[in-house]
């Protein structure tokens, strides 16, 4: 794993800066005390707060950043980028610490992100990263890769951004700065935590080593999040979560994710359904159709979740405590062809089938 992992509660307490650092935060993740506390901490290597809240990793919010992330970056020689936030906070900045040579003028985040940080006029300069989650359940802050949404054309899409190297230098993670996560945001991050470790289980990539971290992931999430979700005080569950992640995330960057997250886009698109969600109601349908494809899945499935129902039986029933009503092919909003696309898509193709039914 090219991160180096740090996890602990109370880890922000006695960070320290080592070179110059801008700060790109989102100000839930980090409230204005505590901003205030860190500046003073921080000052002989604090560069400047750079503050966003939209919420959602975009195109235009790309742009609209990255002048003053870049030009701030600029200001001092080996300066290095630290990002506060949840997973779409995570992914602008393993974006944005890709400065072109100049510092001042940006290109259009479409380009940089077609380019992939390969083709760009000028130098590319790799700033070093440090990531500190404020949500337990993207893996953002242990993943190569970063996804953004370009709504600019008539029909949104969502993209991947891959450079080689791109993983975050050093991923600092602290259960303590998710304590401010309401029990929405945690349900929707635990479940897309939980859907990371089952589609490391059910995808072509599958290894010895994404299985081990798979399996460790699925049975602390199958054991707090309700836990958790019925106390959101429990600091050994947020705890317990955050490793979820951790290791989710590493499992996912070992495979990528599968047919789930494929199938899910559309309802984000369609219904405004949250992510974790709309990834959580077609993980029934996908581990029902990964049994029938491979009793060493089923077995597998089994073994994490430490039941001899049927995977697809166990997870319906155990998703319906979040108010997750599952779904089935019928039921997608563009009907039977929701599936060949979604076979068809970069991580659809990672998923394991023997012959797939569109039922």
């Amino acid at each position: 794993m090219p991160v180096q992992v740090r996890f602990g509660r109370g880890l922000l307490n006695s960070f320290e800066p080592t070179q110059p650092s801008v700060v790109l935060a989102d100000p839930r993740a980090v409230p204005q005390a505590m901003a205030t506390r860190l500046s003073a901490q921080w000052n002989a290597h604090l560069i400047e707060w750079i503050w966003q809240d939209k919420g959602e990793c975009e195109i235009s919010q790309l742009s609209e950043l990255a002048p003053k992330v870049w030009r701030a970056l600029s200001r001092h020689s080996g300066s290095a980028l630290i990002a506060f936030g949840g997973g779409s906070s995570l992914d602008m900045a393993k974006i944005l610490r890709w400065r072109i040579a100049t510092g001042t003028q940006a290109p259009s985040m479409e380009t940089v992100w077609r380019a992939q940080g390969q083709s760009l006029q000028g130098e590319l300069i790799r700033h070093r990263l440090l990531c500190w989650p404020s949500t337990a359940g993207t893996g953002s802050e242990v993943s190569a890769s970063a996804t953004l949404w370009d709504r600019s054309a008539a029909a949104p899409v969502k993209l991947a951004w891959q450079p080689i190297n791109g993983f975050a230098d050093e991923a600092w993670v602290d259960p303590d700065l998710t304590q401010s996560c309401p029990a929405t945001l945690t349900r929707d991050c635990g479940l897309d935590a939980l859907s990371h470790a089952l589609e490391s289980l059910w995808n072509v990539r599958s290894s010895v080593l994404s299985r081990l971290l798979a399996h460790r992931a699925i049975r602390l999430i199958i054991d707090h999040l309700p836990r958790l979700l019925d106390d959101l005080t429990d600091m050994a569950a947020r705890e317990a979560l955050s490793e979820a992640s951790v290791l989710a995330g590493m499992a996912m960057s070992e495979t990528q994710t599968a047919l789930a997250h494929a199938l899910s886009y559309d309802l984000t698109l369609h219904e405004g359904m949250s992510h974790g969600s709309a990834v959580a109601v077609w993980l029934p349908y996908v581990a029902g159709l990964s049994c029938a494809a491979s009793p060493a899945i089923r077995a597998q499935l089994q073994e994490s979740l430490q039941t001899e129902q049927e995977p697809a039986d166990f997870l319906t029933h155990w998703l319906t405590q979040f108010a997750i009503v599952p779904r089935t092919l019928a039921q997608s909003p563009t009907g039977t062809a929701t599936l060949a696309n979604a076979l068809a898509s970069a991580r659809g193709r990672n998923q394991v089938f023997g012959a797939v039914h569109a039922t």
